[in-house]
Parts: structure tokens; C-alpha cells; sequence
């Protein structure tokens, strides 16, 4: 609960009474959308069907291209430069990158590779026959200007069959050890066979003769790990130097990847049949496309999977000589084929927000529930999102479908409390689950505890009354957790009505009660709404609440009662401009770290969308809103190079001191010395050092506030 200025509340419950003309009195919405906060890497995967990297420009930084492909329709080619920064954007869309190359509407595919040796890589275009049974590779190169030629000669032995838009791109080697590059390409899989050929380059670079060589597969071909099989790539993936081969698999909705051990003999290297997986867990989506991509730069491959408009990346572990397999790196936005949403909130108390976002993939029987726990993490000195596993959903969540998920302290006994509304029916006989994590920190193991909510549970008939949407907060402020829920009755004409219900929560020790508050319900309309969630946005100590709508837009209802008496005023321009398609599915959280709840918003597609708050509350046209708490936020950008901001709110006036010091404790930098006014403050530091005005080295730093006796610490790094 926040506390706000007194005297602004008493000038704003005037204004609220019309004692002061409304000109004067103002809430100021204004959501920034940031796609970079859930998207650090800056790449657009969206409609991507493949992808390589290399570095194109010879800058020193891999840029990657992609091919766009919309619902089967034309190809395209779409380029992202590497940046030499560790600010984001990873990547930015540079289409000079491909100049020369136009739109093939038959293209499929991309594949990057020094072929002809000259020191400057080629492009490999994948592009699909008229009569879309056949693939053909086309070599691409660089002119004198700059400029991509093509040479249908280099590829003009090869034809490759397919029947999908599957990414099976040929993947290149030099694995006899004669200097050029060899190719591995696959083709859609007959009969669930696994189809992969392997060609030798018995010619030069310069003018390439690919000659079929299937003896290196020999064992391969008679052991696949399933059904379509594809995406064959060859990389280094054990802790030998021999060259092994990654294959995608599905097996009956079961998406995974797993690799052939390279070994050697008399007749040089070949595949073992004993394939290894590479994890032991479903993927959220489809996926697209194996890429070894040495993104840690220490000299071994790690492995970039594309899936459906978004991609990961699991690096590779000298400790362990293979691919980390506890979490992997977001490259793209989080995404989910169908319903995405997020809760957001700091799970380890270290004062950073973590983000769990919840979807549904396609399953082979039905769509089934997942869900992905993120902290923002370091990756080659850049900080990108990163599952690590400090949430793990209870058993069987997957068979919950068009679900809620919130978290709380429904008892209020310390331990955290996981309720699930499925909006159907599964296993359990019920559309509303309640779960307790079985320590007081973690959420890595749930038991069912079903009685915290007896009064909603459904027997699964027809004509049962059920419960879905529910929304935790303390309403009536005596220290417990109110719920809000939708409340459908079948054997009603119209089965898809409901309507929104308050039950105040009456606890006694660790005894939960619940009892229907009708009297909470006055201003608001519960017919049109869905996806509520509480959000004290106007910061006035009562929550408010918002909404999704079946069109993709947002409602806010403000509360202008009490706390024992709520009172809901709608607000349609706190929300004017946002649509994220249908339906919306909001949720609030300080992401930013500025003390404000920003919001991110799910839809049908599967995306999930990040706005920063910037809203205020004021009253005349000369007063500030005073925050409530003392709050130092994370800089933005971090890393940086070379400058990043860093804001802060204070309570009260008062001498304020803003210090940066390195790991020993120095002071390198002093950015505020003296008195300031209450508010939000933003600084900004050039990252050099105030004793000798030069820029500091690259490493980690400590920035330390302090009003008084309140002092808050966080850290940086600043790469150069």
C-alpha cells in the first residue's frame, strides 16, 4: 500500500468534491510502449521461417538475416546488423545489407558460409520450385560495389525434395579436411524416415562439385529419433573436435533436439547412431531452425533455436563441455502460438522485477498450458531474459486450457498461493484450483489446497454454477487478500454470460471465509469486460482496476469510494490509444524500477506487449506528484557505453547524495551534493571518473542514494 502526500490528498478529494474548476484537476496517463524491455536483443522475429548469421559487413559484429514468410505467403529477406554497443539493441533492421537481393516470392530459406574462400561470406537462398515439390540452393556473392550477384552454377546438381515450409537449409563443414566446405541438407521426411543427405566438395572453392557421400551416414539413417525430423545442422556440441550433427524432432507433439556423436575410423569421420538429446523438455512452439552461433565468443559452438517469432539460445559450458540445459537465453520476445499473459513481480527481494509469462502451444491431442519464469541476466556482457527455473507450475498445469493464473497470500500464513481458473473442464472435475508453494520462498513446488477456495469449486455438470478470473487484493484494507471473480451459470439461455462478484475475505488465524460484498459492485458494468486486475495507478492508497476487452483494448474503472465503501468511476482515456488485438489480457508490475506500475498486455497471438507508466496525479498546473516511498531505480541502459540514466524518487526535501564507487569501495564519481526538492529525479552519468575526468575502465559499479538515514544500493556495468 502506498501512503501519498497529505496534502495533495486533500486537494485532490476537493477537486473530487468540485470544489476546484476541473481544469485544475487532472490525471495524466501517458503509457510509452517499450518493446525493447521484453526484447533487449532488438531482433524481429516475427513470420520468421529461417535464419543465419555472419558477419556481413566485416565490422567484428554478426549481423543475421531472416526469411519472413506470412502464412505461406512470399518470402523475404530481412537483415539486422550487429551494433557495437552492449546498449540495446543487439540488432538493428539494416536493408543495406542485402543490396542487390530482391524479393523472391518462392523463397524459403537462408543459409550464410564462406564457400569460395576468399575471406568474404556467401549467401546460400533457399527457393522453392513452381511445382513446390523440389527445393533449389542459389549461391549468392559480393561484387566490387558492394553489391550481391548470384551464380545458379555453384548448386546446380542439387534438388532437393519437400513438401512443408520446414527450414531444412544446408548446413556446411569442412569435415573430409581438405580445406573446403562440405553440405549437409535434409528434406521432408517420408514415411517418418529420417531424410538427410551429405555432400563432398570434390572440386575447388572457387568452382565447387558436390558429390553425394551417404557412407558418413551410414548409421544415422537407420536410427532417427522420430517423426519429421529436420533442420540438420553440423557443429561442435561434446568436448571432443570432431564435427557432430544436430538434428530438430517432433514425435507425436513432443518437440525436441538431439545430436549424432561425429567419430572416426579408416575412412574418415562418420556419425554414430547412438543420437544424444539435447533436452529433456517440450518446446513452447514449433520449431523452426538449429544454428551453432558462437554467441559467448570463447571459441565453441552454442546453439541458436528459432521457434515460432521468437528464438533461444543455449550456451555452451567449459565446466560441463556441453550445452547448458538448466535455462537458455531469449533472443526475440517471449512467445506462444495462442493466449499470452505475464505476472510480474520480484520473487528473490534483490529489488529487480522477473517476469512469468504463461501461453499455450499446439499439442498433438489439444493445445496444452505452459509457462516460462524469466530473470533479466548477463550474456556475453549483455542483459537479456533468461529462464531459470525458479518457478515451476504444479503437476498436470499443462491440462488447464483459456486459464488465469494469480499469485497471493490468500491465508495469510507466509506461504505463497497459486489460483488457476481453466475456463472448461479437465481432469479435475473443476474450472477453478487453488495451490500452496511448500516453503515461504519458493515456487519451484505446489500442494493442492483446494479448501482456500470451497465456496467456487465446480462438480464439472452442465448446471453447475462456475468460477473463472480471479483477482487478488486487499480492498477493504484489513490486511487480508478480497477476491474478484466472474461467476457463470449453466442451464442459463445464454451460457457465455457472467458477471463479476466481490467476496471480502474473512479471515480467522489461517482460516479463510469468504463472503459476497454486492455493496462493492456500484459504478461498475461487469457485462463487457474480462481479465480484470487490480492496480493502484492514480496511487491514492485504493485500488483501482482494469480490464481487457474482447476488442483488444483496455478499460480502467477508478475507485472514488472508499476502501470500506468502493466506488468505481470509469476512465476510458487512461487507456485510450492502447489495442493489442483480441482479446486483451493485462497486467501491472514496476518493470522499470521507477516506482510506477507499468503494464504488459497478452492477446489470442500469443504476444505479449511492454508499456512503460508514466502517470501522474496532480492538482493546479504547478504542483508535482510526491511519490511515497524512498526508491532508487535500475539505470537504463545496462550495460551501457557510453552514458545511462539513473532515476530516483524522493519522499521529502532534503540533502541527497547520488555516489557511484567501484568494487573496492572508491568513489568514482559524485552526481548529486546538496539539497533537493521531493519527487522523481533523473541523472545521468558519462561513466568517467570525477578526480581525473577520464572514462573509466569497463567492469561492474555500485551507485549508492542517500536522503538522511535512507540509503539504497544497486549495481552496473559498463562496457567499453
Amino acid at each position: 500500500m502506498r501512503v501519498e502526500n497529505s496534502v495533495t490528498m486533500i486537494l485532490r478529494s476537493l477537486c473530487l468534491a468540485l470544489l476546484f474548476p476541473a481544469a485544475l484537476c487532472s490525471q495524466n496517463s501517458y503509457w510509452q510502449r517499450d518493446d525493447l524491455a521484453l526484447n533487449p536483443s532488438g531482433l524481429d522475429l516475427q513470420d520468421a521461417r529461417s535464419w543465419a548469421w555472419g558477419d556481413l559487413d566485416q565490422d567484428g559484429w554478426p549481423d543475421i538475416v531472416i526469411v519472413r514468410r506470412a502464412d505461406n505467403g512470399p518470402g523475404r529477406l530481412i537483415s539486422f546488423r550487429g551494433q557495437d554497443t552492449t546498449e540495446p539493441p543487439y540488432w538493428l533492421e539494416s536493408g543495406d545489407l542485402l543490396s542487390g537481393i530482391s524479393d523472391d516470392p518462392e523463397l524459403i530459406g537462408i543459409s550464410i558460409a564462406d564457400l569460395d574462400g576468399n575471406g568474404r561470406l556467401n549467401l546460400i537462398t533457399m527457393v522453392r520450385e513452381q511445382s513446390e515439390n523440389f527445393i533449389h540452393p542459389l549461391f549468392w556473392k559480393e561484387d566490387a560495389d558492394g553489391k550481391w550477384e548470384s551464380d545458379s552454377n555453384v548448386f546446380d546438381s542439387i534438388q532437393i525434395t519437400s513438401n512443408d515450409f520446414r527450414a531444412n537449409d544446408p548446413s556446411f563443414a569442412d569435415v573430409d579436411g581438405d580445406g573446403d566446405l562440405d553440405m549437409l541438407i535434409g528434406s521432408t521426411p517420408e514415411n517418418g524416415r529420417f531424410n538427410v543427405q551429405f555432400f563432398e566438395n570434390i572440386g575447388t572453392e572457387v568452382s565447387p562439385l558436390w558429390q553425394e557421400d551417404s557412407t558418413r551416414l551410414r548409421l544415422v539413417l537407420h536410427n532417427p529419433p522420430g517423426f519429421n525430423v529436420g533442420s540438420p545442422a553440423l557443429m561442435h556440441l561434446n568436448d571432443d573436435s570432431l564435427i557432430d550433427l544436430a538434428v530438430a524432432f517432433d514425435i507425436e507433439g513432443f518437440q525436441g533436439a538431439s545430436f549424432y556423436p561425429g567419430a572416426e575410423d579408416t575412412t574418415g569421420l562418420f556419425w554414430l547412431d547412438s543420437f544424444q538429446g539435447l533436452f529433456d523438455r517440450s518446446f513452447d512452439a514449433s520449431i523452426q531452425k538449429l544454428l551453432p552461433y558462437d554467441v559467448t565468443a570463447d571459441g565453441h559452438d552454442d546453439l541458436l533455436l528459432l521457434e515460432y517469432a521468437t528464438g533461444r539460445v543455449y550456451p555452451f559450458r567449459e565446466s560441463t563441455h556441453s550445452l547448458e540445459r538448466a535455462g537458455f537465453f531469449r533472443f526475440g520476445p517471449p512467445r506462444f502460438p495462442l493466449r499470452s499473459s505475464a505476472i510480474l513481480l520480484d520473487h528473490d527481494n534483490d529489488s529487480k522485477v522477473e517476469l512469468l509469462t504463461f501461453g499455450q502451444i499446439f499439442g498433438f491431442t489439444a493445445d496444452l498450458t505452459t509457462v516460462q519464469a524469466y530473470e533479466k541476466k548477463t550474456l556475453s556482457q549483455r542483459e537479456l531474459w533468461r529462464t531459470t527455473g525458479w518457478f515451476e507450475p504444479p503437476r498436470d498445469f499443462s491440462d488447464a486450457f483459456q486459464f488465469k493464473a494469480q499469485l497471493g497470500d490468500l491465508d495469510g500464513n507466509k506461504f505463497s498461493d497459486l489460483v488457476i481458473s481453466l475456463n472448461g473442464q479437465s481432469q479435475f472435475g473443476s474450472s477453478f484450483l487453488a495451490f500452496e508453494s511448500s516453503s515461504d520462498s519458493s515456487f519451484q513446488s505446489w500442494n493442492a489446497k483446494n479448501e482456500l477456495i470451497v465456496p467456487f469449486l465446480s462438480d464439472g455438470s452442465r448446471q453447475d454454477t462456475t468460477y473463472s478470473d480471479p483477482s487478488f487484493t486487499d480492498v477493504d484494507d484489513d490486511g487480508d487478500q478480497d477476491l474478484l471473480l466472474v461467476q457463470r451459470i449453466f442451464g442459463q439461455a445464454d451460457t457465455s454470460a457472467g458477471k463479476y462478484i466481490f467476496f471480502e475475505n474473512e479471515l480467522v488465524g489461517n482460516t479463510v471465509t469468504w463472503v459476497e460484498r454486492t455493496d462493492w459492485l456500484p459504478g461498475l458494468d461487469t457485462r463487457i469486460l474480462h481479465h480484470s486486475n487490480f492496480v493502484d495507478l492514480d496511487r491514492d492508497n485504493d485500488p483501482d482496476l482494469a480490464f481487457g476487452t474482447e476488442l483488444g483494448t483496455l478499460m480502467y474503472y477508478e475507485n472514488v469510494g472508499t476502501s470500506k465503501a468502493p466506488r468505481w468511476q470509469a476512465d476510458e482515456s487512461v487507456f485510450s490509444g492502447i489495442d493489442v488485438g483480441s482479446p486483451a489480457r493485462p497486467s501491472f508490475g514496476d518493470l522499470s524500477g521507477d516506482g510506477r506500475a507499468d503494464l504488459i498486455v497478452g492477446n489470442d497471438r500469443g504476444e505479449l506487449f511492454y508499456y512503460q507508466n508514466d502517470f501522474t496525479v496532480f492538482v493546479g498546473t504547478d504542483l508535482q506528484p510526491i511519490p511515497a516511498t524512498f526508491s532508487l531505480g535500475q539505470n537504463y541502459p545496462n550495460p551501457f557505453n557510453p552514458e545511462t540514466t539513473i532515476a530516483y524518487m524522493l519522499p521529502d526535501a532534503g540533502v541527497t547524495f547520488l555516489t557511484i564507487y567501484n568494487l573496492l569501495g572508491q568513489s568514482i564519481a559524485t552526481l548529486v551534493d546538496g539539497w533537493q526538492s521531493a519527487g522523481e529525479h533523473r541523472v545521468t552519468w558519462d561513466g568517467k571518473n570525477d578526480h581525473d575526468g577520464q572514462r573509466v575502465a569497463s567492469g561492474i559499479y555500485l551507485y549508492e542514494l542517500a536522503l538522511g538515514t535512507q540509503v539504497r544500493h544497486r549495481k552496473m556495468v559498463l562496457v567499453r
